[in-house]
């Protein structure tokens, strides 16, 4: 009896990690099969061909006959049999594809049911199932043309998933001279933010998208956190996904602000309820963040560009470091990197291993996915402090000053002209909040358009005018790499440390000559004289009156 399995040669496992192109092309049952694997799949893969079935080649080269079970699939076993007709996949109740499997069922008649797998889903779900129920050692396939018997085969990636890597999904293929060409693209993630300049929306100093800014403490700074989903996606049964987000003591998460979007960012987005937790703990000192999704899968989303995109701002506190490494905020994401795993309803056979059984102690499909994680990303928020030093003519410390120092917000085009039609003065609050030294802290500055005012000047002493200067900063998201200020104030920029510093000498008022002149003293000294000579007579007059009586 010869059974026809012309039709099991569209049974083929075509994912965007393990395509084959060549293999339709190529008479389903030549003569000298083989198989050969074309990787250009990331990472490490070790490649396995399962036979599941074999049989005889029609001189045709397009039937198999004489079926029998294959080499690693000695027949169906009751667990194998309970999978497949318990995956609504393959249909429900009398639907079912595999409804009059038992384990008698020869290898004709499970050729025949197999054949019936028409669409992907069913062909994926069949090939994650079967590969569980395997048996005895597969054949070694690579880059180089292995011969195999024919028959009807499962491929597998064995390799252990090294972290950061996504395994390949099984392969179905009836046997010819086969070339499988595998490629695989793993899921990314990024985190970017924005930078600003409040007092210039000139676009080279206000761009999105970022590894570093600078901001002043007390503001909001926008973040986008990216995660790009595997381009094989749609092949898993269950994709659990966490964000990973931490954020150091100078970083406070504005949670009414996070929102998330599937695919398209212009939607409204779905406000994400951030949980901070303790475990992992945070590596900056401050809070990890996450937020965990069980399962992408059953969210029921419309992925329209493969991407999920989460945004929100976090504050600056006073906490924020000032220059040094600045203020660091890490990302990863943890995500599902087996395609082959299915819910473990059943304990299957263990692969070229069969001594290993599957237990709640030591279990081999667990009830969820393996995981990898993304490689970690950074960003790297700055901000500086001004130091004003005040000095007197001679150069030392003068108390008794005090200062206002404000930043350019405009309202319209133009920073040339600081008046309110344009744009407004803002006070710049100070670290120190008293003037009873001489040197004045501005705390948590960035870049940007600034006035400083002597509002106190000491007694004696000229008041300064008010000094326009601009502050401009470049930075990576390691360090600050230039600080600088431009404009009517000389200062001392210090990339290391974050610091800007200028000195304000005051110059003591001039002494005015007192009115009258030197004619007015003399008349005051003859004047004095003439009472003194006054006095000296009136007493030489009562003495001499004294004798006489």
């Amino acid at each position: 009896m010869k059974k026809t399995l012309k039709g099991l040669s569209a049974i083929l496992m075509t994912s965007v990690l393990a395509v084959s192109a060549s293999a339709a092309a190529i008479p389903a049952f030549a003569e000298g099969s083989s198989i050969k694997i074309s990787s250009e799949a990331t990472g490490t893969h070790s490649y396995k061909a399962y036979q599941l079935l074999k049989g005889t080649v029609s001189s045709d080269g397009t039937a198999l006959g004489n079926i029998t079970f294959g080499a690693n699939l000695s027949g169906l076993s009751t667990d194998l049999i309970t999978a497949l007709k318990g995956d609504k996949v393959f249909g429900e109740g009398d639907e079912n594809i595999f409804k009059s499997m038992t384990t008698t069922t020869t290898a004709n008649d499970f050729a025949t049911a197999i054949s019936n797998l028409t669409t992907d889903a069913q062909k994926q779900e069949f090939a994650k199932i079967i590969g569980r129920y395997v048996e005895n050692a597969g054949t070694t396939v690579s880059s180089t043309a292995t011969p195999v018997d024919d028959g009807y085969y499962i491929i597998k990636d064995i390799a252990d998933i090294p972290d950061g890597q996504t395994r390949t999904l099984n392969m179905l293929q009836v046997e010819g001279a086969v070339e499988i060409k595998t490629k695989e693209k793993l899921p990314t993630s990024d985190k970017a933010v924005d930078d600003k300049n409040d007092s210039d929306a000139s676009p080279e100093l206000n761009q999105t998208g970022q590894k570093s800014a600078d901001y002043d403490i007390g503001d909001d700074i926008p973040y986008t956190l990216t995660f790009t989903l595997p381009e094989n996606y749609a092949q898993y049964s269950k994709y659990p996904i966490t964000f990973y987000d931490d954020m150091c003591a100078g970083l406070t998460l504005n949670t009414d602000s996070a929102k998330i979007w599937y695919g398209d960012v212009t939607g409204e987005g779905t406000p994400i309820e951030f949980a901070s937790t303790t475990s992992p703990a945070s590596t900056t000192g401050g809070t990890m963040y996450k937020y965990e999704i069980a399962d992408l899968k059953s969210s029921n989303k419309t992925f329209t560009s493969g991407t999920i995109t989460i945004k929100y701002t976090a504050k600056l506190n006073d906490n924020a470091v000032i220059g040094g490494a600045g203020n660091i905020n890490k990302y990863k994401v943890a995500y599902a990197n087996d395609p082959n795993w299915v819910p473990p309803s059943v304990t299957p056979n263990t692969p070229d291993n069969p001594d290993t059984p599957d237990t709640p102690e030591n279990p081999l499909y667990p009830d969820n996915p393996p995981t990898s994680e993304t490689p970690e990303k950074k960003n790297a928020v700055f901000t500086y402090d001004l130091v004003i030093n005040k000095v007197d003519e001679k150069n030392a410390a003068l108390k008794g000053a005090d200062f206002t120092l404000y930043k350019w917000i405009p309202s319209a085009t133009g920073t040339d002209e600081y008046n309110s039609a344009k744009g407004t003065w803002t006070p710049i609050n100070r670290k120190d909040g008293t003037s009873a030294g001489s040197t004045f802290t501005f705390n948590g500055l960035d870049d940007g358009i600034y006035k400083l005012s002597e509002t106190t000047t000491p007694k004696g002493y000229n008041t300064i005018e008010d000094k326009i200067f601009t502050i401009s900063a470049d930075h990576t998201v390691d360090a600050v790499t230039k600080l600088e200020a431009t404009g009517g104030l000389a200062i001392d920029g210090d990339e290391a440390n974050g610091l800007l510093t200028a000195e304000i000498k005051n110059q003591k008022g001039v002494t005015l000559p007192t009115t009258g002149g030197v004619g007015t003293t003399i008349f005051y000294i003859i004047g004095g004289l003439m009472i003194s000579g006054a006095l000296v007579l009136l007493i030489v007059k009562k003495r001499m009156s004294i004798k006489e009586k």
